[in-house]
């Protein structure tokens, strides 16, 4: 709307101060603001429903996680289990599952697993669930800290017991089926600088091996300063044959110093570049796009061979995957431009034998969510969290939650309609559901979102003694919140 406004304000400026050929120059106004209003009547600002119900309320911070760890939702059996961190009476996140059944269209009771010892956002849920329909979740992931739950019985989410330990140190786990009935857990190591590797299980998850030789570890075997300081942050998307890994991450700056382009101590946000490799999950090695092997672990002057965009400093953070009719990786990518809270979502894809980015919006942190569905040939619906930072910048993200859609490979991109079930909030980390076996349904979003402006994690260390879990999370399918 306001841009329709603003092209009648032009058009009776033009009016105003030439006269001359009024009628030619109104005429020709008039035919800018005609289509502007087509286009905006033929959008639906909603995406749909108007309103919709939170399933789940007294979120934490990463009530729904970000692109790191996952899944979070998953449809089994026409149920969709979704685990959340919430806690009503204390700034911590408890591990919680629900479920919504897609035939009667009717939401269980909030199940709580078990009870955190302090807050910490990393200490998210995740969720699998083996051949013998017994549910899996994995939380307080950070550092040393994990713990491996496991239903009672088959199908029911009611009763749980502590389970096997699956690894000393985990961070940012992600599942997946892989083939031969076989699952996947892949993680970080360590702290910060620690190093990525993934362990397989063959048994449902209770039994774990992992290779000898991690595949990426930053600082390992320094060349430079820059290794020495090190870290890497990824996101992952498997192939069809579930036999190989598509690999996008980012390097991390630990050096407690002033940024090279703002003069600033970012911390958490000194994050630059992206990278990208495939990993074949039998045999452990990893190679470029175009199939050179590289040398394992992969460290921060190896990863030059692999770069997909030199930020040059620019700030950037852990890319939306997903892949073309081709199987060749496509990427949202965040990436600051005059500030380090003046941002930009760039579409990246190969091109012949290049890499290109495309702009799509802007928006005030690099912690802003986003969702990229393959929707046809050559046709793409990003989901993005924009910002503007009216009222102050959320620390990890949040903002309107927009739909963007490309016809032609996202060349150009335009903003179809919005996300926004409870007016008044704002929203982060729109999260895909995944079947069972590992399939995204790309139709069915799971996110969250609180009053704002800032984020809840800002909220709970600047003004301690008050209750900040103020997180709502909803399910969106098609253009329905259930």
């Amino acid at each position: 709307m306001k841009i329709i406004i603003a092209l009648l304000t032009k058009a009776t400026l033009s009016v105003l101060m030439h006269p001359q050929n009024t009628l030619v120059r109104v005429a020709k106004a008039w035919t800018v603001v005609s289509v502007a209003i087509i286009l905006f009547a033929s959008a639906d600002p909603a995406l749909g429903q108007q309103s919709g119900k939170p399933f789940a309320t007294h979120g934490t911070e990463k009530m729904i996680y970000d692109a790191r760890m996952e899944p979070q939702a998953v449809l089994h059996k026409d149920v969709i289990y979704i685990v959340y961190q919430a806690d009503k009476d204390a700034n911590i996140g408890n591990p919680h599952i629900i479920s919504y059944d897609t035939k009667r269209e009717t939401w269980s009771e909030s199940v709580q697993i078990a009870t955190v010892p302090k807050y910490d956002h990393h200490y998210a849920p995740v969720l699998w669930i083996d051949s013998a329909d017994r549910f899996h979740i994995l939380y307080q992931c950070h550092g040393r800290s994990s713990i491996h739950m496991v239903s009672e019985n088959p199908g029911d989410i009611t009763r749980w017991k502590e389970s096997t330990t699956i690894a000393p140190f985990i961070s940012y786990p992600k599942f997946m089926p892989i083939s031969d009935q076989r699952i996947m857990m892949y993680h970080r190591v360590l702290g910060h600088m620690g190093y990525w590797t993934y362990h397989i299980s063959e048994d449902g998850g209770y039994t774990w091996e992992r290779p000898e030789t991690p595949h990426v570890d930053f600082d390992q075997d320094p060349q430079v300063d820059d290794d020495l300081h090190a870290g890497s942050y990824h996101t992952i998307k498997l192939d069809a044959s579930g036999e190989n890994l598509h690999v996008g991450f980012v390097w991390k700056d630990e050096r407690n110093r002033r940024d090279e382009r703002y003069h600033e101590v970012l911390g958490k946000n000194k994050r630059y570049n992206l990278y990208y490799l495939r990993l074949n999950i039998a045999s452990g090695k990893i190679y470029t796009l175009e199939g050179k092997e590289l040398k394992r672990p992969l460290n921060k002057s190896g990863a030059e061979e692999c770069m997909v965009l030199n930020s040059d400093y620019h700030v950037t953070n852990m890319p939306t995957l997903n892949l073309d009719s081709d199987g060749n990786p496509v990427f949202v990518l965040l990436m600051s431009d005059k500030t380090p809270t003046d941002c930009v979502f760039h579409f990246v894809r190969r091109d012949a034998d290049q890499w290109v980015k495309t702009p799509i919006a802007r928006t005030v942190s690099t912690w802003a969510g986003s969702h990229l569905q393959r929707i046809g040939p050559g046709k793409w619906s990003a989901i993005l969290v924009v910002g503007n930072g009216d009222n102050g910048i959320p620390g990890y993200g949040g903002g309107e939650m927009q739909k963007w859609v490309s016809d032609d490979d996202g060349r150009i991109w335009r903003m179809e309609g919005t996300l926004d079930p409870e007016p008044g909030l704002i929203y982060n980390n729109p999260s895909t559901v995944l079947t069972s076996d590992g399939q995204a349904l790309d139709d069915w979003l799971v996110f969250y979102g609180w009053k704002g402006p800032r984020s809840i994690d800002d909220y709970i260390h600047e003004e301690k003694g008050e209750l900040h879990n103020t997180g709502k999370a909803f399910l969106w399918h098609n253009g329905e919140y259930k």
